[in-house]
């Protein structure tokens, strides 16, 4: 006959204990890699997204850096319109502080109009050729006219089929222009264009534009154009010896302005922020600069 042994003992709490340390430190394992893990995708996906910020952003502002002062002469225009009446503009203005901005103008080439008759004097409205381009033209519009030498930055208060008028009067209810003169007056050989002046800035750590640049009172009316920049950097190379090259003394920083004629390179840098709002999942700012763009 067999006899059975019935052991019904189990598992001591010592054995339990030691059993269920092994299997915390095991998941504490687990979930720390997990938690690691995770950091790093969100930390990954935090630099591609302030990568592609930056990129976007530089390629906007290098696009119309490029352009600044484009067939303005030396790139001073004398301007008649509220707020820069009596007063030289340059192409190409750079504020690196408080905040980081640019200030750029350059002219719409597409929209070119020519001027068919000497212009009596200063205050004499301008005579175009009425070509099918002048349909682009409106009352308000900015318009620059320039015979490669002088330059004049002006508001169209009155469009007639075959000359523009630029007086001093309201336009909706504002003055558009302070005075009717001009600083030259134009014939033919110069040509009219729209102008383009805008305004790039960095506020509250967004990069901003403003299309239409200052106002009368120097104020900005911008639009978001990329998220989470904290800081524009521009550096000028000016030509100040008219050697055609820049050295390690012309290249300026901080607030700058001048005939961009003498400009042959400019250096733009972007600083972004990373978008997470996890203290955990952030990351350092990601320059992206120092290009050589004209």
């Amino acid at each position: 006959m067999k006899r059975y042994i019935n052991n019904q003992g189990g598992f001591t709490i010592v054995e339990l204990m030691v059993t269920l340390g092994v299997a915390a430190f095991v998941m504490a394992g687990v979930y720390s890699t997990s938690i690691l893990q995770m950091k790093n995708v969100n930390i990954t996906n935090d630099v591609g997204k302030i990568q592609q910020n930056v990129r976007i952003a530089t390629g906007m502002v290098e696009r119309d850096l490029r352009f600044a002062g484009y067939g303005i002469g030396n790139g001073t225009i004398y301007s008649s319109l509220v707020g820069l009446a009596g007063g030289n503009l340059a192409a190409l203005t750079v504020y690196n502080d408080n905040p980081d901005r640019i200030d750029l103008v350059y002219l719409e080439t597409a929209s070119k109009l020519d001027v068919t008759q000497q212009m009596p004097q200063t205050a004499a409205n301008i005579k175009i050729d009425p070509t099918a381009n002048y349909a682009k033209y409106n009352e308000g519009d900015i318009i620059i006219v320039t015979d490669g030498t002088h330059s004049d930055m002006f508001g169209i208060t009155g469009k007639q089929p075959a000359h523009m008028v630029h007086n001093s009067g309201m336009f909706n209810g504002a003055k558009l222009n302070v005075t009717q003169k001009l600083s030259w007056s134009y014939g033919p050989g110069a040509s009219v264009y729209k102008a383009y002046y805008a305004a790039y800035y960095v506020e509250n750590n967004n990069l901003m534009i403003d299309p239409n640049g200052p106002d009368a009172d120097g104020n900005l009316n911008g639009q978001l154009m990329v998220p989470n920049v904290e800081t524009m950097d521009v550096m000028v190379g000016v030509d100040l010896n008219d050697d055609d090259q820049i050295d390690s003394t012309e290249w300026l920083s901080g607030d700058h302005e001048t005939g961009v004629d003498k400009i042959l390179a400019a250096k733009l840098s972007l600083s972004s922020l990373s978008p997470s709002t996890d203290p955990n999942y952030q990351t350092d700012p990601e320059v992206i600069g120092d290009q050589n763009l004209l």
